[in-house]
């Protein structure tokens, strides 16, 4: 395990779904991270597995110890179901398999894959477009999937592209009866992505679990990008997390049945023209986002809106993601910090009554 598995920053992120194989379950000691500032500075065990393109770790604080294991194996199968659901990068994918479809119309769905592409369309709109996951067009376009570098795309075929691009091409029909509901798309061609959002689910859901199960007090963490902190720490002051601060440096935001996320512009590159260019495309331009915003850190009370909201604020850029977020959008209790400009100017924002942090 990493030592910086609690520094969150955009090195965290990794591609959904990757095809490295997944190993089983291990188990560990937790390495030293400076004195206790760090969420596993007094945790005796982790457990962690592959899934959804990285490392599932999972952490108990106080607490019965009996089942551990048990439901451990449960939750990083859960992962590993949600990555057969959501992957762009596995053809096999249920939500592969509908891209590769491409026709208009309207094919027929799991109930999951409904509710995750619902989900992110409500997200979509909420954020006025900044997160669209019909952003796949431009991706697969620009080499993201085959991570191959690619030629810059000239004004006609990006003319094109858009055509294709936009969360209203894509609506959820519900299944009459005991029927599959059905995902349709009104223009040939439209592709999903749902990357920004399928690590905060899966995390969401092994909370769900761990609670349902009995336990209290629990961290989970997919990719070391998002991650929800279930009760306390062994210590009893909230799962310790290290942020950046002006100046730079780390504080403490210690979180308590809380979700975060984060998303940077460049955390995972692609090349085009020679060129590292940001896998975060602005829906708004159709080209990969010059957004001055670096990182973006997102807690509220769930990990996949954290995800989304991040994404949605790196694309944004800061002036108009402070006056989204502080709008109040997602209603009270969400904090966003973002580093950007050419001086890395820190900022963080309220999206309504907070607790002091």
């Amino acid at each position: 395990m990493s030592s910086r598995i609690l520094l969150v920053c955009a090195a965290g992120l990794a591609p959904l779904g990757c095809r490295a194989p997944v190993p089983e379950v291990t188990r560990h000691a937790p390495i030293e991270i400076a004195p206790v500032e760090s969420a596993f500075a007094n945790v005796d065990m982790v457990f962690e597995a592959r899934a959804l393109g990285g490392s599932v770790q999972i952490a108990f604080g106080e607490g019965a110890e009996a089942g551990r294991v048990a439901v451990v194996q449960r939750c990083f199968s859960e992962a590993r179901r949600i990555e057969r659901t959501f992957s762009v990068w596995s053809e096999d994918s249920e939500l592969a398999r509908w891209n590769a479809d491409r026709v208009a119309g309207a094919r027929p769905v799991s109930r999951e894959l409904a509710d995750g592409v619902a989900l992110a369309l409500a997200f979509g709109a909420k954020s006025g477009g900044a997160f669209d996951p019909t952003v796949a067009v431009l991706l697969r376009r620009l080499g993201f999937y085959e991570q191959v570098e690619a030629a810059p795309i000239g004004a006609d075929e990006l003319a094109e592209l858009r055509t294709r691009v936009g969360f209203e091409h894509v609506r959820v029909v519900p299944g009459a009866g005991a029927a599959p509901p059905s995902l349709a798309r009104d223009v040939a061609g439209v592709e999903l992505d749902l990357s920004g959002m399928a690590k905060g689910l899966a995390v969401d859901r092994i909370a769900e679990m761990l609670a349902e199960a009995g336990f209290e007090n629990a961290f989970v963490t997919v990719g070391r990008s998002s991650l929800f902190a279930l009760g306390d720490e062994p210590g009893g002051r909230g799962w310790a997390v290290r942020v950046p601060v002006p100046g730079g440096g780390v504080e403490i935001w210690r979180l308590r049945d809380e979700g975060l996320a984060t998303s940077g512009r460049l955390a995972f590159e692609v090349t085009a023209g020679g060129l590292p260019t940001s896998h975060i495309v602005d829906p708004a331009t159709g080209r990969p986002t010059g957004s001055r915003t670096e990182l973006a850190i997102v807690r509220g009370p769930s990990a996949c809106e954290a995800d989304m909201a991040a994404t949605a604020l790196v694309a944004l850029g800061p002036e108009a993601a402070r006056a989204w977020f502080s709008s109040g959008v997602l209603g009270p209790g969400r904090t966003a910090r973002i580093v950007a400009g050419d001086d890395r100017r820190i900022e963080t924002w309220s999206s309504g009554p907070n607790e002091a942090r």
